[in-house]
């Protein structure tokens, strides 16, 4: 014949894609997203390390881990092509940090505190709270009354990421303190020979002071 035919072929599927981390720890909120994919018949789709195939260009909710990423032509749906580079989905470190207690100095007092130290983990900006209550920058909560608290401790920027610490915190209290006391009477009229004697004094630190009638 005098004529030659020539076979052609589309371009070579192709595409970019990037990944976005998860925010929290063991958090399956992850993306990767495909951009600027060519060749073949210019429609495409794309799967995730080897699940279903989607036209949509965003993976959503994914874990950390690492997604290789397929690419084909829907109008060809036998021509697939794999990228070249793999996504990695990174989480940050786990939430985590110490906390300590200082007891109350009085029976029923209310100065005990806890202090929450060496937080890490998360995008490195903390807030704490004890006992569900008010969410807080500082590192001390004062002014507690004797309990058993627990603490959280949430990332800053992720403010769903909360982590509740291991263990409790106890704020004790000390005795309460108690003593007896008896008096001998002055031996004469108008005498000033009279005494007052405790006895058995308890609670507190263990070490006391006295006075009478608002005296020294």
């Amino acid at each position: 014949l005098p004529a030659t035919v020539t076979i052609d072929q589309p371009a070579v599927l192709t595409a970019s894609a990037a990944g976005d981390d998860v925010t929290c720890y063991n958090a399956a909120n992850g993306t990767i997203t495909v951009s600027s994919p060519t060749g073949g018949s210019g429609e495409f789709e794309f799967r995730i390390n080897g699940g279903t195939w989607q036209e949509g260009l965003v993976f959503s909710n994914l874990a950390p881990d690492t997604y290789t990423i397929d690419i084909r032509d829907k109008n060809n749906p036998l021509c697939i092509v794999t990228l070249p580079e793999t996504v990695t989905i990174d989480q940050p470190a786990v939430l985590s940090a110490s906390a300590a207690g200082d007891d109350v100095t009085c029976f029923n007092a209310a100065n005990g505190k806890i202090t929450v130290s060496s937080p890490t983990g998360g995008s490195g900006e903390y807030e704490f709270r004890i006992n569900g209550g008010t969410w807080q920058e500082g590192l001390v909560f004062s002014n507690l009354a004797p309990d058993t608290y627990t603490i959280d401790i949430r990332d800053k920027n992720t403010p769903a990421c909360i982590v509740t610490l291991p263990g409790t915190v106890t704020i004790d209290q000390p005795a309460v303190l108690s003593a007896s006391a008896a008096g001998d009477d002055v031996t004469c009229y108008n005498a000033a020979n009279g005494k007052i004697t405790v006895s058995s004094p308890t609670g507190g630190s263990g070490e006391y002071e006295f006075r009478i009638n608002g005296g020294t």
